[in-house]
């Protein structure tokens, strides 16, 4: 069973995240060429109420863990979505539609809540084979060295454009001294 990364660790790590195109199923979820596609869910005054009863029922009419489609979902969600920068992300990307108004904060808690309602008594690893494929792929994106690598500088010294900013000036400053140095010597001759 692969546990996927939240999507803040998969931003950094170079995964490109996008909101899935005409997706009439909300478990149509692809992973390709570094890119993280998800189809749009919109959270309104009823998504938790919705979703609650659709996760009983699954536990009660399921036959088997194929058929959990909306248990399988959320399960994923709430490993993808740990912190309020997660939704954030979420948002932007366009696949979250917050409706009720509420903070990023909020969403993030709503989706770890409906989490714990899923009966986790037997064999929970069933649930995730319908994104285990995809969680694997994500956990191997990540952990390859190149992208930890990313995931690190972008993490500890680019997490502001600010940082980014200031890193092309100091190069732009050193290329001009450069430059300058150079010029300074073939005069001389």
């Amino acid at each position: 069973m692969w546990i996927p990364p939240s999507i803040t660790e998969l931003s950094e790590a170079g995964v490109t995240i996008k909101k899935a195109k005409k997706s009439p199923f909300i478990t149509n979820i692809t992973f390709k060429n570094g890119v993280l596609e998800i189809p749009p869910i919109v959270i309104d005054d009823y998504f938790e109420t919705i979703t609650r009863n659709l996760i009983a029922y699954e536990h009660l009419d399921a036959k088997n863990y194929q058929e959990m489609n909306v248990i399988s979902y959320i399960l994923f969600m709430d490993y993808l979505i740990s912190i309020e920068k997660d939704v954030s992300l979420l948002e932007k990307a366009g696949i979250i539609v917050n409706d009720i108004g509420g903070s990023d904060k909020e969403v993030s808690e709503l989706f770890n809540n409906l989490s714990k309602f899923v009966n986790r008594s037997g064999d929970i690893s069933a649930y995730f084979e319908k994104f285990n494929g995809i969680s694997k792929a994500l956990c191997e994106h990540r952990d390859r060295r190149w992208n930890k690598l990313k995931a690190s500088l972008k993490h500890n010294y680019f997490n502001t454009p600010w940082a980014g900013i200031s890193v092309f000036a100091a190069t732009f400053i050193i290329v001009l001294t450069l430059l300058q140095t150079i010029f300074a010597g073939i005069s001389t001759f």
